[in-house]
């Protein structure tokens, strides 16, 4: 199974996410892509989730979509159609259908999505601070 390595740099955490098989055309248009840097960011209504602009084009098919609320926390979402890639870090109320290409599975790893969700949280509501952030193959 493909995995990827998601860094924030600036705040010194690292997750990583194992790629599912629901949607693998658009999981390996979006693995031909990597390595990626980006600004994370966080969206402001509906729940708890990061997202980040990705410089991704593609036409590859989506196969599977599940409503973001339904879906479990650590799911990487990859929106081809808006270059946008999502993680759920906690609950979230929004039904909108999300097409899942990866999860982030370790207790661990998802404990340390609070730590950049809140500061995502912060940077976008507060401080502004740019939060970077890599996204890479896994070894």
């Amino acid at each position: 199974m493909k995995d990827f390595i998601v860094t924030w740099p600036d705040l010194d955490v690292q997750v990583r996410a194992d790629m599912l098989d629901k949607n693998p055309e658009l999981c390996q248009a979006f693995w031909d892509h990597l390595p990626l840097k980006t600004i994370q960011s966080h969206a402001l209504i509906a729940g708890v989730e990061m997202y980040s602009w990705v410089p991704i084009v593609t036409t590859a098919p989506i196969r599977v979509e599940e409503p973001f609320d339904q879906q479990p926390i650590g799911t990487v979402n990859f929106y081809s159609f808006y270059g946008i890639l999502s993680i759920k870090w906690g609950p979230v109320s929004e039904p909108l259908p999300a097409p899942p290409i990866a999860e982030i599975r370790s207790q661990e790893d998802l404990e340390k999505l609070k730590i950049v969700g809140r500061e995502a949280w912060e940077s976008i509501n507060y401080t502004k601070r740019l939060i970077k952030q890599v996204i890479e193959k896994g070894v």
